[in-house]
């Protein structure tokens, strides 16, 4: 447990070098918009050696640099005893991680080497200030080991990815209940608007027909218009025949004619 947070959070602890790892001093007047450059920092000659952690404590994350009572100085390095327990460590510095955002604004690696990096460390033991108005400063670190610096950067990576996750996972959750919550809604005015009963004091009046029923209607069809008066067949060759010609028109006597011969 450190500095500023209750005991009774459970931390999940993503990364752990507990050797090989130094904490530099950053020369003054080094531009940081132009990146950070290792080979400035005198790399052989370090504040202090430290165990270095990542920890996730509930939607935060922090790097932990911490030193014991044996690793103190390049001198006493190669003489430190490895055997001291888990209570000898006590906190140096501490790196607050952002979920979201560049990750360069807490840890930024240099450009000329995958093994530093510049880290904005925060007085995190003042929990009630806030995080705007809390004390911090830049220091360098560095590991001994390539492998360990890109462990390094694997924890922080799977901590922001997993809050990603997890914020996605909440806003899928609340959409959910909204359709939920929105088709119940409907559904409650879709039955209310079927309802076919009797309103409150409402009535209907039926009126029955004696006898047995109406009689039934004949099926009306209408009628169609009469097809016009067809010519009668023309005769046969055989009537034609049968059927005597025309007398010939009676003449006077060639005698009678009051005019005579034309001589």
């Amino acid at each position: 447990v450190f500095l500023g947070m209750a005991s009774s959070i459970v931390e999940s602890c993503l990364f752990a070098c507990p050797s090989g790892a130094y904490v530099y001093q950053l020369p003054a007047g080094q531009s940081s918009s132009l990146g950070h450059r290792a080979e400035m920092w005198d790399v052989d000659n370090w504040l202090c050696e430290v165990r270095v952690r990542v920890v996730e404590r509930t939607d935060e994350c922090f790097v932990l640099l911490e030193t014991s009572a044996a690793i103190v100085s390049p001198e006493s390095a190669g003489t430190n005893d490895r055997g001291q327990g888990e209570d000898s460590y006590s906190l140096f510095a501490a790196c607050p991680i952002p979920a979201d955002g560049p990750l360069s604004v807490a840890v930024d690696a240099v450009v000329d080497s995958s093994r530093y990096f510049v880290l904005r460390v925060e007085d995190i033991s003042e929990a009630a200030t806030p995080k705007e108005r809390r004390k911090h400063a830049f220091i360098g670190v560095g590991f001994r080991e390539r492998t360990s610096a890109l462990d390094f950067m694997a924890a922080l990576q799977t901590f922001r990815a997993r809050h990603k996750r997890a914020l996605e996972a909440e806003a899928m959750a609340a959409q959910f209940a909204a359709r939920e919550e929105s088709a119940a809604q409907a559904g409650m005015e879709a039955d209310a608007s079927l309802f076919h009963g009797f309103a409150e004091g409402e009535t209907i009046t039926i009126s029955l027909k004696s006898g047995r029923g109406a009689a039934k209607k004949a099926p009306t069809t209408t009628a169609l218009s009469a097809p016009p008066p067809l010519l009668p067949p023309p005769p046969t060759k055989k009537a034609a025949s049968s059927s005597p010609p025309p007398p010939p028109p009676v003449h006077a006597d060639d005698d009678d004619d009051e005019w005579g011969d034309f001589q």
